[in-house]
């Protein structure tokens, strides 16, 4: 299936933001903290002194404080503002702290304008202090790794989040019928541990002790699961990429062609499996996407799923390509490929929504509660297609937001489309997400591309977050498709609108390089994917 999608080149230059001035007023918009960049070292351990920066607008503060806390031990220290590091709009405070005798420290931002007070903290602005959801950095040794499963040297560190529970373990080889249980150490509500002598390929799951009984998880940021998702893989990573020099093609200049991995090979390309593979995909069609004239390959979800033949829209792990594919390093081979021929990969991600029939020993009653979804009898829960991730919590937020930044690094990934996120903006709690993402994609790579299925088509999410938006570069163009497929209807019968081909090329004030213009998509086509 090959759904060419075109995009036309004109662009409208964004009006330059000016500094907010002392006026009583606190611009929440402009208050920004990267706590997995803003702070030096990256990783501080128990005792050692680090600094930290906030950026606000140009002028915006008169004074801010940092409160720190780690069990009864509290501090609150002056951020001073650094005249040589102004970053255009943004001014920049910092702060050096001491080192923290401890095992874990939590933090947020105290700002004053005048007489306007308000906090930040990972929950967001408030004007007053934040009721959780601050800023936390773990200070062991093994807090700088991340979480999941990270191969360390000879050994496997193994990090999962995972509150109100009294004891944790790591499974390894849990297909035996003797495995392996490994005690895990809990830091605050994430629990960790490094096992020596395992590595690559090493099988395990997460098995949790709360209120007399056992509950048996796969990991939630599992880089790589067995087929049928019965338990996870240490994955390393160590591809040989060839694409440093790789460029991929300003978003005004895309012309985009949609992709099922597992459908678009076969029918004569001498690809027999089913479904179809990374390999089979690249291998046998480049050169044909290189002939058709596109220069961005999307590829419908990938993401793993339940089984093995889907649209990749029912995702039940966010960190581990589809197996039924192939590997995660037969993933890599498609992306560097298609980079060596010019053509960028773009993915579709679901964060609106989870497989609802598979959440059972993975992410659903995780630690015997919700905690990954909006729990039952609440209004945001359901969405139709299967449970709600709680954006509220800023530990689900993460791993949604985590999941992208690790494609982008990991995969080398060049664009995202985000489906449907008319059911990710649903409350304050899901535009933040949308915020965070944008947010992130500014810092790793801003050459990355946010593309969105919004329907109805609205501004306020290709705003910049800066101005109060989302921060999303394009969104599909809902009229475009409409008007078109209309007009060619109607030539049928000799009386076509010229006036709506216009009004859909006009996007009705939207500029030309925030909207994909398409024809066609997965929705819409008479040859879909077959599951």
């Amino acid at each position: 299936m090959k759904i060419l999608l075109s995009m036309l080149i004109f662009w409208v230059p964004s009006t330059l933001v000016l500094g907010a001035g002392n006026d009583n007023r606190i611009e929440a918009d402009g208050v920004w903290h990267d706590y997995t960049a803003e702070i030096v070292p990256a990783y501080p351990q128990r005792g050692q002194p680090f600094f930290l920066e906030l950026r606000t607008f140009r002028f915006d503060l008169t004074a801010a404080k940092v409160r720190l806390r780690a069990g009864t031990t509290v501090q609150t220290l002056d951020l001073t503002w650094d005249r040589s590091e102004g970053q255009g709009e943004f001014d920049v405070w910092k702060v050096s702290l001491p080192g923290w005798d401890h095992d874990f420290v939590y933090y947020h931002f105290q700002l004053f304008d005048g007489t306007a007070y308000g906090t930040f903290s990972r929950a967001g602005f408030a004007g007053a202090d934040p009721n959780g959801g601050e800023f936390y950095r773990n200070l062991t040794a093994l807090g700088r790794f991340e979480l999941g499963a990270t191969v360390d040297g000879d050994g496997t560190v193994f990090r999962v989040w995972c509150p109100s529970v009294e004891r944790a373990q790591v499974i390894l080889n849990p297909e035996l019928a003797n495995p392996t249980y490994v005690e895990m150490e809990s830091v605050q509500n994430d629990w960790q541990v490094r096992v020596a002598g395992i590595g690559q390929g090493q099988s395990y799951r997460f098995r949790f002790y709360r209120n007399g009984g056992w509950l048996v998880r796969n990991d939630p940021r599992a880089k790589r699961l067995e087929r049928n998702l019965a338990y996870c893989l240490v994955q390393r990573s160590d591809f040989p990429w060839t694409d440093t020099d790789w460029v991929p093609p300003a978003l005004e200049d895309c012309i985009i062609s949609e992709a099922h991995v597992g459908t678009f090979s076969g029918r004569g390309d001498g690809a027999t499996g089913h479904p179809a593979s990374y390999r089979d995909l690249v291998d046998r069609h480049v050169a044909h996407l290189l002939e058709s004239g596109i220069n961005v390959l999307q590829l419908m979800p990938l993401q793993e799923f339940p089984g093995e033949l889907s649209w990749g829209y029912n995702p039940a792990f966010l960190f581990a390509p589809e197996s039924a594919y192939g590997t995660p390093d037969d993933f890599k081979y498609l992306v560097n490929q298609c980079h060596r021929a010019g053509i960028a990969v773009w993915l579709d991600v679901v964060l609106n929504h989870f497989d609802g029939p598979n959440l059972a020993g993975n992410l659903g009653d995780f630690n015997g509660e919700e905690i990954y979804f909006y729990p039952q009898g609440n209004d945001y829960r359901d969405t139709g297609y299967g449970p709600r991730p709680d954006y509220g919590r800023v530990e689900v937020r993460d791993m949604l937001v985590d999941s992208m930044r690790f494609f982008m690094e990991e995969y080398h990934i060049d664009g995202f489309r985000l489906d449907h996120t008319n059911l990710i903006k649903v409350n304050g709690e899901g535009w933040q997400l949308l915020r965070e993402i944008a947010q992130m994609r500014d810092r790793v790579n801003p050459r990355v591309v946010l593309s969105i299925e919004q329907w109805p088509n609205e501004e306020a999410i290709l705003r910049p977050v800066k101005w109060g938006g989302a921060g999303m570069d394009s969104q599909w163009s809902d009229i475009f498709h409409d008007n078109c497929r209309a007009a060619l209807n109607q030539l049928a019968f000799g009386d076509p609108s010229m006036q709506s081909i216009a009004d859909a090329l006009n996007h009705f004030g939207y500029s030309a390089r925030q909207m994909i213009n398409f024809i066609e998509s997965h929705d819409e086509s008479r040859e879909s994917p077959q599951f």
